[in-house]
């Protein structure tokens, strides 16, 4: 009866093992996602260095995330640090690519302050976006 229970105790310890690994799998791949909107929030909210400390810890984590790359080119481009906003907006690929490249002219004929300026009338992303594609080089 005593090893009864035991084994009882064992089976469901295991199964409940099974369960938070489960789990713990499900948070991890939606770790990433999830840092990438809380930064994306921050940028909107112009809560600029929050949004910086969050995409150092998300490129710690996963340094071949390219979304978070982009984003913190463009903080840095926002906070006049334009050195470094290069080393990350030079490595972007995929889907922000061409922004990030259209960013990287942008900074080298001297035109930031156009995106400081129109981040200061309205953080929202896409409108922002908007702005870099139609900067006179």
């Amino acid at each position: 009866m005593f090893i009864g229970k035991i084994r009882k105790y064992l089976k469901e310890s295991m199964d409940n093992i099974k369960l938070v690994l489960s789990e713990t799998k499900v948070k991890i791949r939606n770790l990433e996602e999830n840092n990438i909107d809380l930064a994306t929030d921050y940028f909107e909210y112009g809560i600029l260095g929050e949004c910086k400390n969050r995409l150092k810890i998300i490129l710690r984590l996963w340094p071949n995330d390219s979304y978070a790359k982009y984003l913190l080119g463009l903080v840095y481009i926002l906070s006049r640090e334009n050195n470094k906003a290069l080393k990350y907006l030079e490595s972007v690929v995929g889907e922000k690519q061409k922004y990030a490249r259209k960013l990287v002219d942008i900074i080298n004929f001297n035109k930031s302050e156009k995106i400081i300026d129109a981040y200061k009338v309205d953080q929202n992303l896409s409108n922002l976006e908007s702005i870099i594609d139609n900067v006179k080089l």
